[in-house]
């Protein structure tokens, strides 16, 4: 039997994530694997050496928006 292949994992570092309920963005760092979000730390988030890293210093992270040009405003 052949061991299961590591789910490809990316690192996205320094952003503000978006928190609706708290009304707040804060720094974070995001572990995204199988193009899901799996974990949502304080910067500096341990991650795979060989994960790809995305910058996200001075951008907002936000789910992605449904109808973004009817609801974007709200």
């Amino acid at each position: 039997m052949t061991p299961p292949t590591p789910a490809p994992v990316t690192v996205i570092r320094g952003g503000r994530v978006l928190d609706i309920r708290k009304r707040s963005a804060e720094p974070a760092d995001l572990l995204v694997r199988d193009g899901a979000i799996d974990a949502i730390g304080p910067p500096g988030l341990p991650a795979p050496e060989e994960a790809p890293l995305v910058d996200a210093s001075r951008r907002l992270v936000m789910p992605g928006l449904v109808n973004a040009h009817t609801h974007g405003h709200g």
